[in-house]
């Protein structure tokens, strides 16, 4: 199934392979059931593996800080994980959970708490040890900064075990382990330097060293020669490049200036039929792209339902998939849950492109000659053909959208605090993730994306589909139906996120993995034919 999940795939074989795939249904280790794990084996490595200088391009860089884990956005977060700072876990893309910087854990019985075991012998890239003292002072620095963690107090058992204590029990908390809340960087930088040198100088265990960071052009990293993973890393370093423009990247990846790319839409399509080497991401964690109303606004008309329906109804999804090339890359999806999730809902009657409809409803809500107002794209994922195409289908029913492009940071802004975006929609692709409730919880809880007014009962709602040992499709599915009936956001399409390679880059693990930003930087490696200046 993985196999499939990473080769191309028309579009109906896409939706048979959601079908098929569904929510990973892993039990919670028990108290009887400790999980443990070794150090990873290491690949046979032969010298020709090791050298070189990998280089990817992005097309924004941090938009905030990236060495701070409480205060990273994703973009931030995304370069330098991995490749500079570690996780405790890591997850696969059946949602199981893989040993890193915990090599063992054990959950209470009774579900109270959570035991981990650090791995011993690890290094930072200041030179101090990673043991339970530091683990417990990255999590409540994770805490104390008031972000969403459902974990009590944090408690040093000896050197190398750290308890989490729980108020609660949420399908969410091992699914934590493996992301954000969980990346561990050096408690001794930050005492020695301070908070202001640290947001911008990551000190991690990973396997390669932060060098430089200039801004809007370059991120530079070099090898660590002390990694835990002995005998890795292989590259000397890694470079991301800051390309802003996806037509100008596209060029630069055809001239041989690149060995990586994330690209989407009609890019994506060319590099396909180019024959470039293509991992598309996987069921389990594909993405969604969905237009996010200012519908908490009273003045903005995105307030009433039936214009955010009409809205729905007059975006010509399957017409857009036709004219811009996507060419099966992107999937016309008309509900929150994506097909084969935990939350997808069969034989849902569906808002699909009509534009009489959507011209009723804007009549019956008072707008008979339509309104105006923005659309607000996230530049770090910025399609224009696509964004233009909404833009055209909009205006046919008369809603005049303007297209306005913020900078990263201030596209954080507007998800991030409370006063939201200026009356329009948010051009959003939301992340997926295999233990499906964290897509829920980080889009539609009502702890980001404030501008946006969720269903009366959501949170209790919401609150049914985390309280279960693991994630149950009859749990999750009142949710997602009353996010379809309010019409809180409009789905669009479903992602397959291809990344592409060029010849000579082997074992980098992009999309191989749970969440579509993880990879295997300490296994990546070039031919020499492929090293480029």
């Amino acid at each position: 199934m993985k196999k499939l999940c990473v080769v191309l795939a028309l579009a109906a074989v896409l939706i048979l392979l959601f079908t098929a795939c569904g929510e990973p249904q892993t039990p919670v280790p028990g108290a009887s059931a400790k999980v443990t794990a070794t150090t990873p084996s290491a690949k046979t490595a032969t010298p020709d593996k090791y050298g070189g200088i990998l280089k990817r391009v992005t097309r924004v860089g941090p938009a905030g800080p990236f060495g701070y884990v409480p205060e990273m956005e994703p973009v931030g977060s995304d370069i330098v994980s991995h490749l500079c700072i570690e996780q405790l876990l890591m997850q696969d893309v059946d949602g199981n959970y893989v040993p890193h910087l915990a090599e063992a854990w054990e959950v209470a019985k009774d579900h109270s708490y959570i035991d981990l075991q650090i791995r011993k012998g690890v290094k930072f890239h200041d030179g101090s040890d990673l043991n339970a003292e530091v683990v417990a002072w990255n999590l409540n620095e994770y805490k104390r900064v008031k972000k969403y963690a459902d974990w009590g107090n944090i408690d040093v058992r000896d050197t190398y075990t750290v308890r989490i204590n729980l108020p609660y029990w949420t399908n969410l908390l091992m699914s934590s382990l493996a992301g954000g809340p969980c990346k561990v960087t050096s408690m001794e930088a930050f005492k020695k330097n301070g908070l202001e040198w640290v947001r911008e100088h990551p000190v991690g265990t990973g396997p390669f060293k932060f060098v430089s960071y200039e801004r809007d052009v370059k991120m530079v990293f070099a090898r660590f020669e002390n990694y835990w993973q002995k005998g890795k890393p292989y590259l000397d370093g890694v470079e991301d490049i800051i390309i802003k423009d996806a037509v100008t990247q596209l060029m630069a990846f055809k001239a041989n200036d690149f060995h990586a790319i994330r690209i989407s839409g009609k890019q994506a399509a060319d590099l396909r039929d180019a024959g470039y080497d293509m991992v598309l991401q996987p069921t389990s964690s594909v993405g969604q792209w969905a237009l996010m109303p200012s519908s908490n606004d009273p003045n903005s008309p995105l307030a009433d339902k039936r214009i955010r329906m009409a809205v729905e109804y007059a975006i010509d999804r399957e017409g857009i998939a036709k004219a811009t090339g996507f060419g099966g890359l992107e999937i016309p999806t008309y509900q929150i849950g994506p097909v084969g999730s935990a939350g997808y809902i069969q034989g849902l009657e569906e808002r699909r492109y009509n534009p009489e409809k959507a011209k009723q409803l804007l009549a019956e809500a008072g707008h008979p000659n339509g309104f105006k107002m923005k659309l607000i794209p996230d530049p770090r994922t910025l399609m224009k053909d696509q964004v233009e195409a909404y833009q055209q289908s909009l205006s046919k029913v008369g809603i005049i959208a303007e297209i306005d492009l913020p900078e990263a940071g201030k596209f954080n802004e507007y998800i991030s605090q409370t006063a939201g975006w200026p009356s329009g929609m948010l051009v959003q692709k939301c992340a997926g993730f295999p233990t499906y409730t964290r897509h829920l919880d980080m889009y539609y809880a009502g702890r980001q994306y404030y501008g946006m007014k969720l269903p009366e009962g959501s949170d209790k709602l919401l609150a049914q589909a985390l309280q279960t040992t693991y994630v149950e499709p009859a749990k999750v599915q009142p949710f997602t139906r009353a996010l379809f009936e309010n019409a809180t956001a409009i789905p669009l399409f479903l992602s397959q996120g291809p990344f592409f390679t060029q010849k000579g880059y082997h074992d980098h693990g992009h999309l191989t993995t749970g969440f579509m930003s993880d990879w295997t930087p300490w296994d990546a490696w070039l031919e020499k034919s492929a090293y480029i200046k």
